[in-house]
């Protein structure tokens, strides 16, 4: 489960976990930064990791305001590893899409994850099975009274 929050100047996206003995808790994490400008960035550590956010553009979705940011995160044990996240956030629904990446030995980039929000209209209702077109019909079956 997820929730929002503001705080400290940020819009935060806070994750559910309940720890070993029952306690519910939230993990925060600052997503999007108040009144952040296209190129702005904002950093954040934790657990081991290096998370840099970038705002990548401002855009619409669907017709409604949207945001692209940028995420960046960096390991450093046991072995350096590279990760990016590409966020959409659209004005009064959230994050609609995301698109994670790994850094291979090679250097290049793999998308690992794709998720997308559907909605209604996106649906394409199930189409209906054709309609069956045999050129002979149950009377054509009789034997022919000529042969």
């Amino acid at each position: 489960m997820y929730q929002r929050r503001i705080f400290g100047g940020f819009i935060e996206i806070g994750q559910k976990f309940t720890g070993n003995d029952g306690t519910t808790y939230f993990d925060w994490q600052p997503s999007l930064k108040l009144g952040a400008k296209t190129g702005d960035s904002w950093k954040w550590l934790h657990a081991g990791e290096r998370h840099q956010f970038t705002v990548s553009t401002f855009a619409e979705h669907k017709g409604r305001a949207s945001i692209v940011v940028l995420e960046t995160i960096t390991r450093a044990a046991p072995l350096e590893q590279y990760f990016e996240i590409r966020h959409v956030y659209v004005k009064d629904i959230g994050e609609v899409e995301r698109q994670e990446s790994a850094r291979l030995a090679s250097g290049q980039m793999r998308v690992v994850s794709l998720m997308t929000l559907i909605e209604d209209e996106d649906l394409v209702p199930p189409a209906k099975p054709p309609e069956a077109k045999n050129a002979n019909s149950a009377t054509d079956l009789r034997p022919n009274k000529s042969q």
